[in-house]
């Protein structure tokens, strides 16, 4: 990956750090330095970083005698400085979809010996670079008290002002849009199967049909502030933070119908002084033994394919509501967007301004 695709990539996937973490402060416990039984793990920070915490990395310390250092936010400028320097202090770092997994100049190539790769044969694959950690989804969810009994399922339904009118919370901070595109083309009758390389144009001249009814939002928090005051009447927000919303009676509803997956990645910076414990590491949280722990304490579905899941946890997941047909989910092409997103984004802000 060039300097150029690192940081365009960069800039599109800041969002991660907002979305998983709500507010990332720094966790570190000691030094990611060679030297000692130690291996440092970078992520996000916020509740998502605590979660992996009681799911993965204190079981791992135990087990193991290894010492797990933390630090957040993950910071893609300081993988590449690292990694350019030669001597990264982060050893196993959490990153959005396409940072560098596909070609990584900044990144150790995962060892399948260590890793079992072979076992992610699902929607998200073990890349060069990267494993995939778990699965979140985008939504289509709507206020209860403004839709009545005839409940919207679909991105067309999303569209349709006359049978749902009010206005929409739509994610608008350009990147991958929170999946607006591709929802905005389902909505026009595109077949998933058809919607790369995506039409932009297209799927801005079907948002230009609600313009006056978007409420654009760059806080995912905010997603679920529009739609369960009733600001807006629907909204494309976060599942896990739309259930915990419910669960605290929030008039809220979704639907699983077209649902956008998306995952997120473990990676090893080069440059790191531990690769082979950095390894053992990533084997330990992606393996199928332990990988569904997560959804235990976040409503995020298990990436590799081959984990359990508690009973408890499995119905809240987006990886335990596949459906078929025109309601299967939809997965953002993050190739596609790392090459074009610098293109998507000026069109879209001629569009906002038109």
């Amino acid at each position: 990956m060039s300097t150029k695709r690192f940081f365009a990539a960069a800039a599109m996937f800041a969002v991660s750090a907002l979305t998983l973490a709500g507010c990332a402060v720094s966790t570190v416990a000691g030094s990611g330095e060679a030297g000692g039984d130690t291996v440092t793990y970078t992520g996000w920070g916020g509740v998502s970083q605590e979660s992996a915490t009681m799911a993965w990395l204190e079981p791992y310390q135990e087990e193991t005698g290894i010492e797990v250092v933390q630090d957040s936010p993950t910071d893609y400028s300081k993988i590449q400085q690292m990694a350019e320097a030669g001597n990264s202090t982060w050893d196993v770092v959490q990153i959005g979809a396409d940072i560098g997994i596909y070609d990584g100049d900044f990144l150790e190539p995962i060892d399948c010996e260590i890793v079992a790769c072979d076992d992610f044969d699902g929607e998200f694959a073990a890349e060069k670079y990267g494993v995939p950690l778990f699965v979140f989804a985008i939504v289509m969810t709507y206020n209860t008290d403004s839709v009545g009994s005839d409940a919207p399922t679909t991105w067309a339904d999303y569209y349709d002002t006359e049978k749902y009118p009010g206005t929409r919370a739509m994610y608008g901070n350009g990147g991958e849009m929170n999946g607006a595109y591709e929802a905005a083309l389902v909505a026009d009758g595109v077949a998933q199967d058809d919607l790369y390389p995506l039409d932009v144009d297209r799927a801005l001249e079907k948002m230009s049909t609600i313009k006056d009814d978007i409420i654009f939002y760059t806080d995912f928090a905010e997603c679920i502030r529009l739609v369960s005051s009733g600001e807006a009447v629907m909204g494309d927000c976060y599942s896990g933070r739309v259930q915990t919303a419910i669960a605290e009676g929030e008039p809220l509803g979704f639907s699983w119908s077209q649902q956008v997956q998306v995952s997120e990645y473990l990676v090893v910076p080069k440059g790191s002084a531990h690769v082979e414990e950095a390894m053992k590491l990533i084997a330990y949280i992606s393996s199928s033994e332990n990988n569904g722990r997560f959804s235990e304490y976040m409503a995020y579905g298990p990436a590799n394919p081959h984990a359990e899941v508690s009973a408890e946890s499995e119905p809240n997941l987006p990886t335990a509501h596949i459906l078929t047909g025109d309601d299967a989910p939809i997965f953002p092409d993050h190739e596609w967007y790392i090459e074009n997103v610098k293109d998507a984004d000026r069109k879209l802000a001629e569009w906002k301004e038109s």
